[in-house]
């Protein structure tokens, strides 16, 4: 037996106990059909108002007035989320797997964000269609769909690049380069790319960058994009590492039945299925790796079955903010809800009708976001 249908069976045990015993406990009702999650939690995101959690604790109290760390509006890891509520999001796309990927979201009838790149190298070796110039143009197919089907396009950059190390001018280049050849693809030249998943999580995480760094991106980003990074402990982990069977593309690397690829699958289901307690995530996968085919049913099946839901992070904004991703973008902009910091650097503090956050004294309100 599979070791990736060991675990569903194993959960599908857990959940048919935890049913059973919900269902002697109480009277007959409507509501004894909703799965019953472990320690009384509701079972379904309705029942759930929004948590309040501490504010990310990233400035830190020994850096100068200037020097603190400023972050665009976004969503981090620890900020607020629904619970029961899961978002999918796919980097690094698209690639061979996506089409496959999207008949599975089809299938399944659940929403998801991709964040799209035009690396060049997803093409070496492919032959080209008359007209066909970028990645973006070889899979057009397949953003079609996505928008067709109620997906969210966010960018990952032109070039899947590190923000930290590029010059201003040149972000906007990638992002606004990006744009256009999404809006092609789609043929739609208005539709609107509001939300940016930084290569590498760069310069938001990781020990090599600076607080200047951070400054410089969140200076470029401030009123273009929302940043989308994702709850660390929903990382699938599918891109720590290539498993044999498993390649960005279709070809003689492609073998499912290896024991090193059913390894993978195992390892990617049980990171995302041991937080199934109720609180929400941002789960992180790659288009890029075939193993995603072979993990993504069994996942959503089993979070279908503790009363999870699934949105897009469009959605997110909607929910915390109340607006639009280009609502929220453009009021990001007015001079008169900024404040002024110590060297003329202008900080917003996220918008008062935001969802709750903890403004637990010494720590500051985030995200911030810095105008020139």
């Amino acid at each position: 037996m599979r070791a990736s249908t060991v675990l569903a069976v194993a959960l599908a045990a857990a959940f048919a106990t935890a049913s059973a015993s919900a269902t002697e406990s109480k009277a007959s009702s409507p509501t004894d059909a909703v799965p019953v999650l472990p320690s009384g939690l509701p079972a379904t995101p309705a029942d759930v108002q929004p948590r309040q959690v501490k504010a990310r604790s990233s400035v830190l109290p020994n850096l100068r007035h200037q020097e603190q760390l400023a972050y665009p509006l976004g969503y981090y890891n620890h900020d607020p989320l629904p619970d029961y509520t899961v978002y999918l999001t796919f980097d690094d796309g698209p690639s061979d797997w996506t089409s496959k990927i999207l008949d599975i979201l089809k299938e399944k009838g659940v929403h998801a964000t991709f964040f799209v790149t035009s690396s060049d190298e997803k093409l070496a070796g492919k032959k080209l269609p008359p007209g066909t110039h970028t990645v973006i143009d070889y899979y057009a197919d397949d953003l079609r769909r996505m928008v067709a089907e109620g997906h969210v396009i966010g960018s990952h950059t032109l070039r899947h690049s590190d923000l930290a190390r590029l010059k201003p001018q040149t972000m906007d280049y990638e992002l606004d380069t990006l744009t256009s050849q999404i809006r092609k693809a789609v043929g739609d030249p208005t539709y609107d790319i509001t939300l940016l998943r930084p290569p590498f999580g760069s310069p938001f995480r990781g020990n090599w960058n600076t607080a200047l760094d951070r400054n410089k991106v969140t200076r470029a980003l401030n009123g273009k994009m929302i940043v989308v990074m994702w709850t660390e402990i929903w990382n699938s982990a599918d891109s720590d590492n290539w498993s044999k069977g498993e390649w960005f593309e279709r070809g003689p690397r492609i073998d499912p039945s290896a024991h090193q690829f059913a390894d993978k699958v195992l390892m990617m289901e049980t990171r995302i299925l041991r937080n199934m307690n109720g609180e929400g995530g941002v789960a992180l996968f790659h288009d890029t790796h075939n193993t995603d085919i072979a993990t993504l049913p069994i996942v959503i099946d089993a979070l279908k079955a503790w009363g999870y839901s699934f949105a897009t992070m469009e959605d997110y904004v909607q929910w915390r903010w109340h607006k639009s991703s280009r609502e929220l973008l453009d009021s990001q902009k007015k001079k008169d809800s900024s404040g002024t910091a110590g060297d003329g650097v202008r900080v917003q503090l996220a918008p008062p009708d935001a969802a709750p956050i903890s403004s637990e004294p010494p720590l500051p309100v985030l995200p911030l976001s810095v105008e020139p």
